[in-house]
């Protein structure tokens, strides 16, 4: 079991430095929706990491940890859609400056 979470951390920890890196790539205010996906991510390394030091511990959460893994990914599809909502607006938004812009050149 340790094996299958020390790689499930090495992968939490890879997605954790690709998604901070685009974090930072933002030049303007960066979208909460990013912020708390990598959160989410940093937890799950947190639980993974604390399992690994207490075997005990690992053999009373799998159980809970996949409730959560649950709550987590509906959470996740929440926050996705609510993203790609915002996203639309902000393209409409957009949009709409382009075509102000051309009208006034």
């Amino acid at each position: 079991m340790n094996d299958s979470i020390k790689k499930e951390s090495k992968g939490l920890i890879d997605l954790i430095f690709n998604q901070t890196h685009k974090l930072l790539d933002y030049e303007q205010d960066v979208p909460q929706i990013e912020v708390d996906i990598v959160k989410e991510k940093i937890r799950k390394l947190y639980d993974n990491l604390d399992s690994l030091i207490d075997p005990k511990v690992q053999a009373n959460t799998h159980t809970i940890n996949e409730d959560i893994e649950e709550s987590i990914d509906k959470q996740v599809t929440d926050l996705l859609d609510e993203a790609d909502t915002l996203f639309e607006e902000n393209i409409q938004q957009m949009n709409q400056q382009i075509e102000e812009q051309e009208e006034n050149s």
